[in-house]
């Protein structure tokens, strides 16, 4: 509704002005004093008020002030007899619209609140848009750093002109204004293959798979995307966004799938190697026990017959390995020590570990909780890395050195609320290139001379801890060190 106060001590003028303004669509208040006035403003909240210069209890102009500091917004219109130019300058300096000198025209006033109700109108779709664009923004930026990918956008000078709360958090809270080449890259110049030199070549959205070092310096994979945000008159590429999706997780999860594939099919070819290659060996270790029979143990000849039965056995020992992938010992797991399993581990490797003057520095906690698990198979494990250890030092250290030794940890840790054992082999040997890293774990895979290594071992060892539902992992510096750490489950109390 379209409000105006009259203020006016003419009750008469009052009633007519008021009819007139009813009749053109107004809803008309009037007051005779000051004091009315007021009280009237303060309850009906007015947008416009005809005030009259001369009232009983005071003056227009100082009516004017008070309703202007209780309202800014209310357009007031002074109203008097006696008008001149001092009056009108004051009128003015404190907020009046404009003045209207009496008698005045009624064309002239219905003329004037119409362009009055007007800017009212203008003013508040203007603010109405404002609000909308305002909530629009924060709406948009929200959604903008919510996403979990980083977001820049770059001008035809390279430099970063926007970035989101993403890549403020992986490339630093400085990167505006910076050249985006040294945000990301960390280098004085694009290289060749960087999508966004591309784009602004090209005008094409261009998409990147590469890795960037972090604000904390760790090194991590990121699919890019580009695309043409705005164009010049000519179509050339003015602004470009860069979209980084952190595909480091989602790498290991797919190097992980195809692991385990490769070990489910190497599973598959064992039991079918095992039962094509078991019976024959079976026959050639029977014969050889035979022949051995046959002549008595110590006939001349009887050595032949017993290094068959050896290497036979070593055969189906081989292939005993490779079954490790297929078979499924869940029913052979008992509750036991891995301080035990690694103590016997030790002992059978302690009498070749001494030869080759290799020291073990042994650490573990006093209490360490029991695990539910293949003692066997855990064993295995344990024998792996101490044989590649082994290896790592012997190459490095030929003789005896200071340095040459097996650091092997045990502690009980904590992931996602559940309780672990960790067992750590650190050894200052040859070290594995960070190249290779993610592949000495692959089956078939070995950093020893093929006529040394088989590169079952740790694909094996692997496969047990997973299956154990623990991890490994490793972590190596080339001609530094090698560190191997292993976590199993421990036994919840409430389970024996």
């Amino acid at each position: 509704m379209k409000t105006v106060m009259i203020v006016d001590d003419d009750p008469g003028h009052c009633a007519n002005l008021i009819d007139i303004l009813e009749m053109e669509g107004y809803q008309a208040l009037s007051a005779g004093t000051v004091t009315e006035a007021l009280s009237l403003a303060r309850d009906s909240w007015p947008q416009v008020a005809l005030l009259d210069q001369k009232l009983p209890d005071g003056t227009g102009t100082g009516l004017l002030a008070s309703i202007k500091k209780m309202n800014p917004e209310c357009y007031c219109i002074i109203i008097t007899a006696h008008a001149d130019l001092a009056s009108a300058v004051a009128a003015m300096d404190e907020g009046a619209y404009c003045y209207l000198r009496k008698p005045f025209r009624l064309e002239e006033l219905l003329g004037l609140l119409e362009r009055i109700f007007e800017a009212i109108r203008l003013k508040e779709q203007k603010r109405q848009a404002e609000r909308a664009l305002r909530e629009s923004e924060e709406m948009l930026a929200g959604i903008i750093n919510a996403v979990a990918d980083a977001m820049m956008m770059i001008n035809e000078r390279g430099e970063v002109v926007w970035t989101n709360e993403m890549a403020k958090k992986i490339f630093g809270q400085n990167a505006d204004g910076e050249k985006f080449f040294r945000v990301i890259y960390r280098r004085p110049e694009p290289p060749e293959y960087c999508a966004v030199r591309k784009c602004f070549a090209d005008g094409r959205q261009h998409d990147m798979e590469v890795q960037f070092t972090n604000i904390e310096g760790l090194d991590q994979n990121f699919w890019c995307t580009t695309s043409v945000m705005l164009r010049d008159g000519d179509g050339k590429p003015k602004r470009v966004v860069l979209v980084c999706r952190n595909t480091t997780e989602k790498k290991g999860l797919e190097a992980q799938v195809m692991r385990n594939a490769q070990l489910a099919a190497l599973g598959e070819l064992a039991a079918g190697i095992a039962h094509e290659i078991n019976n024959p060996i079976n026959g050639i270790i029977n014969y050889a026990q035979i022949l051995i029979d046959q002549q008595g143990e110590g006939a001349e000849d009887s050595g032949i017959p017993s290094r068959v039965i050896r290497e036979g056995e070593r055969i189906a020992s081989i292939v005993n390995n490779l079954l490790s992938f297929a078979r499924d010992r869940k029913d052979e797991r008992e509750i036991v020590s891995v301080r035990d399993i690694l103590h016997e581990a030790l002992d059978l490797t302690q009498t070749m570990l001494k030869k080759e003057s290799i020291r073990i520095l042994l650490n573990a906690d006093d209490e360490l909780p029991l695990c539910q698990a293949s003692f066997q198979q855990i064993q295995q494990v344990f024998l792996n890395i101490i044989s590649n250890a082994r290896y790592a030092l012997n190459q490095r250290y030929p003789g005896y050195d200071q340095d040459k030794i097996l650091d092997i940890r045990l502690e009980t840790t904590e992931k996602n609320g559940v309780d672990y054992v960790r067992i750590s082999f650190l050894d200052h040997g040859t070290g594995i290139p960070k190249s290779l890293i993610d592949k000495v774990c692959n089956p078939f895979f070995s950093t020893k001379p093929m006529d040394i290594g088989t590169g079952l071992g740790l694909s094996i060892s692997y496969g047990i801890v997973k299956d154990h539902g623990g991890e490994l992992w490793i972590d190596s510096r080339e001609g530094e060190s090698t560190s191997v750490v292993i976590d199993i489950p421990a036994h919840c109390q409430e389970d024996r």
